[in-house]
């Protein structure tokens, strides 16, 4: 974490930008006292269970490893502690623990707004 040269500037929040693994904790949001804000998490929509060919196609074997990430240490401390999630769909959203408190933004990642643009 940086401090600013200026003494009249004061940190306001820590934003975790877009980790690397998604669904990595962190341990700063234990170790700050500034408020703490997470994501976007990109996640992905699950694979459906149709199509275990394409899958395999794609080399996606660690698909059912997904949720592992919820043992690992800071895991629960990373939401339970965190003041805001940014989300990149629905599905990533409800995948937020329920622990979770905070304020939850979902923006997607790749998509558009319908109700944004005028589509015909």
């Amino acid at each position: 974490m940086r401090r600013s040269k200026k003494k009249n500037q004061a940190i306001h929040l820590l934003h975790r930008i877009t980790p690397v693994l998604p669904t990595a904790p962190s341990p700063l949001v234990k170790w700050s006292s500034f408020p703490f804000v997470l994501g976007p998490i990109n996640g992905g929509l699950p694979w459906p269970t149709e199509y275990p060919e394409l899958r395999k196609k794609e080399r996606e074997f660690l698909v059912p490893l997904r949720s592992f990430y919820r043992w690992l240490p800071y895991s629960r401390s990373t939401y339970q502690d965190a003041r805001a999630v940014i989300t990149g769909c629905k599905h990533t959203d409800s995948e937020i623990p329920s622990s979770f408190r905070g304020i939850r933004a979902i923006i997607p990642e790749n998509g558009v707004a319908p109700e944004k643009f005028r589509i015909k």
